[in-house]
């Protein structure tokens, strides 16, 4: 229920017309035999889907590069599967202390997303921490990222910060005003201070979803 969700997905959603997990399996044959080599398990929540177990080890089985986007939620009763069959798992925290993030995603989830990030990485997991920069917590991130950032010093973790919303779903609905352009120097700076110089980046021209990247 994020307040810049550009899915606009929620725990309230209906499941109307959603694909069983035979349809789902067969797609994933599918795009394996055209060739295909990454997946990405999404939502919402991906794990909320009562197959998601049975899709992730399938994807894994055929070969494919598996890649999960979570809050974190669920990440503790799936994590057997997740350890022997993703290859990344991306949690989502939009700001640096419970006091920025819970408001943007829902109360308690700093906690629960730290904990998961926590979790998988005492698994063995690959990890990528997914934050927004946004006019809610851009100040917070300012002072904030670098000394959150510095607590998994040294651990097989990657970041992954959004030049500001997307302008889709409840995204186009709160308001900000940020844009590409006010927000790269800043999160170029954050990341140089954390990862160092490691190159150019590349960034989109707008804010998309990414979704024509790979199957998801």
């Amino acid at each position: 229920a994020c307040v810049h969700c550009y899915a606009d997905s929620s725990p309230l959603g209906g499941s109307e017309g959603e694909m069983s997990v035979d349809r789902w399996r067969q797609i994933i044959d599918d795009f394996a035999d055209a060739g295909g080599e990454r997946v990405l398990f999404t939502g919402g929540e991906a794990l909320i889907f009562s197959g998601c177990d049975q899709l992730l080890r399938r994807a894994h089985e055929r070969g494919l590069n598996v890649t999960l986007f979570s809050n974190g939620i669920l990440i503790d009763r799936h994590l057997d599967v997740i350890r022997e069959c993703v290859d990344q798992v991306q949690i989502s925290i939009d700001g640096p202390d419970p006091e920025t993030n819970d408001p943007i995603r829902g109360a308690g989830s700093f906690d629960r997303a730290k904990k998961a990030v926590d979790t998988l990485l005492n698994a063995g997991v690959r990890v990528r921490i997914s934050m927004v920069v946004m006019e809610q917590n851009i100040e917070a991130m300012r002072t904030g990222f670098v000394p959150f950032a510095r607590q998994w010093d040294g651990k097989p973790l990657e970041w992954r910060l959004g030049y500001g919303v997307a302008h889709h779903g409840r995204g186009a609905e709160i308001g900000d005003t940020l844009e590409i352009h006010d927000v790269r120097p800043i999160v170029d700076e954050l990341l140089k201070e954390v990862e160092g110089n490691g190159g150019p980046r590349i960034a989109r021209s707008t804010k998309t979803c990414g979704y024509a990247e790979q199957i998801v």
